[in-house]
């Protein structure tokens, strides 16, 4: 049976070509809901595709951020007989291919996955587009510990999937002993900067309490009031992002086939572009209303 990930993103186009071509070596297909990107997002994609990966993805322009909705939809209807892996753009399996064959060895269970997460340091080499190669280091634990989950196939559908992938509402997971996620939430001044800005403000839209992407919210007051973080600064923000102490860090590089990326570029203006595409996108909502 396939085992499948999907994936809903936006403004990922520094990240997404590794992300693909990784995570193809574990997975069998890969599903992307694209949630109106205003970068070159859905040009990699495109591209991607157009090389014969086995890769689909849609276009979903909804405002707020329904992560959580668009796959449940997709685990209860298009996929609903695979077994599913649930995948951010910045997360990447680490393990090999026995681990995989026993993802799904519990037909009615789901697997949790552990969160590693990566940092960029101010040593690394900036020239480097492949986040995979560039950024080498990670947090020696994690506090507190998340998870993602899986969506086995004979799970009785319909599903519905928690905020953020970390759980399937009435069941409970197991942790895999060995496969792992490797967690690159911050890269550049330039992409927190984008992610964390558009993020607080959509989940500000859906009216929803602080508690959820509290991280996101943080890091853009701290962004509106001391601007692009400098390299120090970045390094400060991804070992605290989504944890409540510091830890320590080590060097360990992920084992990748992944060497040269052949769509992706360097995006220095491409914070300007994806803040004037969300304003112009929620002007033009207000004013459909």
């Amino acid at each position: 049976m396939d085992i499948v990930g999907i994936a809903v993103i936006k403004n990922e186009d520094d990240v997404i070509e590794a992300m693909v071509r990784h995570n193809l070596c574990f997975v069998d297909h890969l599903h992307i809901v694209d949630n109106g990107s205003t970068d070159r997002t859905g040009v990699i994609l495109h591209a991607l595709a157009q090389e014969g990966l086995p890769i689909s993805y849609e276009v979903n322009t909804a405002l707020s951020h329904l992560q959580a909705r668009f796959l449940s939809d997709l685990a209860n209807d298009t996929y609903r007989n695979c077994n599913l892996i649930l995948l951010d753009a910045d997360e990447f399996l680490v393990g090999n291919s026995d681990d995989m064959h026993t993802l799904f060895s519990d037909p009615n269970t789901p697997m949790s996955l552990p969160w590693v997460t990566y940092l960029p340091r101010q040593l690394d080499n900036t020239n480097d587009l492949n986040p995979l190669t560039r950024i080498t280091h990670r947090r020696k634990k994690e506090r507190p510990q998340f998870f993602k989950t899986t969506v086995p196939a004979a799970i009785q559908r319909p599903v519905e999937i928690g905020a953020g992938s970390h759980n399937i509402k009435g069941y409970s997971s197991i942790p895999h002993p060995t496969l792992r996620l490797a967690h690159f939430p911050v890269r550049s001044s330039v992409q927190i900067a984008s992610k964390v800005l558009i993020g607080s403000w959509n989940m500000s839209l859906r009216s929803k309490g602080r508690s959820e992407g509290y991280q996101w919210h943080q890091l853009a007051a701290e962004i509106r009031q001391d601007g692009l973080p400098t390299p120090e600064a970045l390094e400060r923000m991804a070992l605290n992002y989504a944890s409540k102490r510091e830890v320590a860090v080590t060097e360990d590089p992920i084992e990748t086939n992944v060497h040269k990326l052949k769509y992706t570029k360097s995006s220095p203006d491409q914070l300007l572009h994806n803040i004037c595409g969300f304003v112009d996108r929620v002007v033009l909502d207000r004013t459909n209303k």
